[in-house]
């Protein structure tokens, strides 16, 4: 069922020059399969090779042996074949991999200034509260996770929607639904920086999944200074890792060289603006860190 497939694609006027396109295809299949320099473009990046009609063991440089990776990788591979349940066995495999790593944890920073409302981005499908809440779909019992809202007096810090910790999803949603949207600007610079402390707080091991969501109108998200801009995307590279996916409801905070787009790249996360399926890649996000599924 994992076997990687080789798929043929055609297009309306494909049908011209065929025969040499069809050559072209099979060498190319014929090279991915057998040439020693192709596999090793799948074993560097963690895929095991075949030998024996089998995969084989990892290679002591393999990135499967690899510190990062000793807790989520089984050097055994699930039985396949004749009288195999293959359904029951891809789906403990698919359990294993979702649970290797523990629960993770989520911390949502909110912007709820007035723009927001203004905008029409804070309430209704696929506004602001209503993506946190979808996202939580992937969040379980074992799993971290709270909501910041970050429109608040200056100096202050951000109040809760709900409180870091472990929840009953349906109880988180709700207070989700309830936020508000208040009159002060959104206090990002500071938000980052708190919630990057408690992501990073207490003594879990090192290879927990941690995930920041930061979602915003972009105002206030590309109001930080650009001091403050250098800082944070330096924190942002710290340890333990902390993925930041910023969903920005309006186009431009993700373009190159912006606060999100620079974000994202110093930590492995996301930038999403209206360009993306921003419901659906937000949970895909979410999905990565929490063990809601695997439960």
């Amino acid at each position: 069922m994992l076997d990687l497939p080789f798929v043929r694609v055609t297009w309306d006027g494909a049908e011209r020059d065929a025969r040499a396109r069809e050559a072209a295809v099979r060498d190319f299949h014929d090279w991915l399969v057998t040439d020693p320099d192709a596999q090793r473009c799948f074993t560097d990046d963690g895929f095991r090779g075949v030998g024996k009609g089998g995969p084989v063991e990892p290679g002591d440089d393999s990135v499967l042996g690899s510190e990062d990776n000793t807790s989520a990788v089984r050097e055994q591979v699930p039985a396949t074949g004749a009288g195999t349940d293959l359904a029951a066995s891809l789906s403990d495999t698919l359990k294993d991999y979702r649970e290797a790593l523990g629960p993770g944890k989520v911390l949502y920073l909110l912007d709820n200034s007035t723009s927001m409302a203004a905008e029409r981005l804070w309430e209704g499908p696929g506004r602001a509260k209503d993506l946190v809440a979808r996202s939580m779909s992937s969040l379980g019992a074992g799993d971290a996770y709270g909501v910041w809202l970050m429109a608040v007096p200056e100096g202050e810090a951000a109040t809760d929607a709900v409180a870091f910790g472990p929840h009953t999803r349906a109880t988180a949603q709700r207070s989700v639904a309830g936020a508000e949207a208040v009159a002060h600007d959104a206090r990002v610079a500071k938000s980052l920086k708190e919630a990057l402390g408690t992501l990073r707080s207490g003594r879990d091991e090192e290879e927990q999944p941690r995930l920041l969501v930061v979602v915003t109108d972009g105002e206030d998200f590309e109001g930080v200074g650009e001091a403050q801009q250098t800082a944070l995307v330096a924190e942002a590279r710290g340890e333990p890792l902390v993925r930041i996916v910023t969903v920005s409801l309006r186009n431009g905070a993700c373009a190159q060289g912006r606060f999100g787009d620079r974000l994202a790249r110093a930590s492995g996360g996301r930038c999403l603006d209206p360009a993306d399926d921003i419901a659906a890649e937000l949970a895909a996000e979410v999905a990565k860190t929490g063990t809601g599924d695997a439960e």
